[in-house]
């Protein structure tokens, strides 16, 4: 069986912190999409975390592109979204 796919942008992410808190408690992968095409699981991979918050000195992070495919998982990223005012669905 074929799960839906949510497509996700944030934009101006302020707080990278509360933001990586609710994908690591995300019950399904939540997908990073690479420019290469591929996608990586952003929960609880800090090697992303970091690399997605390293050009900013405050850890701000000014554009992210995921994929998600529960729906719990989703109402809790768009409630993030709302709560922020600074990302956006595609």
């Amino acid at each position: 069986m074929i799960k839906d796919v949510t497509d996700l942008t944030f934009f101006n992410i302020q707080d990278s912190q509360c933001f990586f808190d609710l994908i690591n408690n995300c019950v399904e992968p939540v997908t990073l999409r690479l420019q290469t095409g591929q996608t990586k699981d952003l929960r609880s991979n800090s090697l992303l975390q970091n690399f997605l918050t390293w050009m900013d000195i405050y850890g701000d992070i000014s554009e992210v592109k995921l994929q998600c495919t529960n729906a719990q998982d989703v109402e809790y990223l768009i409630q993030f979204m709302i709560e922020n005012r600074g990302a956006k669905t595609d």
